[in-house]
């Protein structure tokens, strides 16, 4: 008699076991980034501003299905992420002169574009109502690359009092890899520009750390974390359709080099910034399960 509650026992586990099913496929599309965070603020202007970035993903998905109603879903996969940066307002400048460092005040319009790569490894709960998945969970992204090209035009110079000499309008380029550059590391053809009464050089690409002379790390973090929702949409019972919204929860930029770009302290110093400055993503893909 002992023998028959096992017996049932292994039945079910075995009718379990086979109901569930490991399937593999894979996904790429586009992102729609940019990063959230608060502006600095001047005469209650906001200085300023986040645009959306245009990148892509593609990587490798895992479903494991308890039934043909859920399944559990882990995916890998190389995703470029970012946001195009504005900068418009109040501003200053340091240059370096042989009779010492000269402060300046003026206007500055930062326009950057910066990609960040992460390789983000998304875990959702899925739910499927007949040819739609309703998935929700949450993610995390080790950063592997990040890289910013832009502009900066100086204009409105003036050196600080005494003096108050006009400086002419300075235009650099901006070539930033957020891991690698050096504090002070600027490069390509130098431009000549005139400060009180001297004429110095200063070069017309500027790296991420031009302005600091310490190395206080890169500014945007190896980590990132946050949660996800999505919807997807079967074309056949493998190829689907996927949308889905990224937000993330962590600060992913070091607020010891995060520099205010609108003013020095009072002593002539960088202002490093602590706020919070949020990955938010939207994302489109096209997948297929094998």
């Amino acid at each position: 008699m002992r023998i028959y509650p096992l017996t049932l026992l292994l039945l079910c586990f075995l009718s379990t076991a086979e109901a569930q099913q490991l399937r593999y496929g894979f996904k790429t599309g586009l992102n729609f980034a940019k990063i959230n965070g608060p502006s600095e603020v001047a005469n209650s202007n906001n200085l300023e501003s986040w645009e959306t970035i245009t990148g892509f993903h593609i990587g490798i998905v895992f479903d494991y299905e308890f039934n043909d109603k859920f399944a559990v879903r882990g995916e890998a996969l190389y995703s470029k992420r970012g946001g195009n940066y504005v900068y418009n307002g109040p501003s200053y400048r340091v240059f370096n002169t042989p009779s010492g460092a000269i402060r300046s005040a003026g206007n500055s319009n930062y326009r950057i574009s910066i990609n960040n790569s992460y390789i983000d490894i998304p875990l959702t709960a899925v739910v499927k109502v007949q040819k739609f998945e309703i998935s929700a969970g949450a993610y995390a992204g080790l950063l592997v690359q990040s890289n910013g090209e832009g502009s900066l035009a100086y204009t409105k110079g003036i050196t600080a009092p005494p003096t108050n000499a006009r400086i002419d309008s300075i235009g650099f380029l901006l070539s930033h890899n957020y891991r690698r550059d050096d504090p002070g590391e600027g490069r390509g053809d130098n431009i000549n520009v005139r400060v009180q009464n001297s004429t110095i050089q200063l070069p017309g690409t500027l790296g991420a750390y031009y302005d600091q002379k310490d190395d206080n790390g890169p500014l945007y973090k190896t980590l990132d974390y946050g949660v996800v929702g999505g919807l997807s949409f079967y074309l056949t019972s493998s190829l689907y359709l996927h949308g889905r919204f990224q937000y993330g929860l962590v600060d992913v930029t070091n607020n010891k080099s995060d520099v205010s770009r609108m003013a020095l302290d009072s002593g002539g110093k960088l202002i490093f910034r602590d706020d919070k400055d949020q990955n938010w993503n939207i994302s489109v893909s096209v997948g297929f399960k094998f």
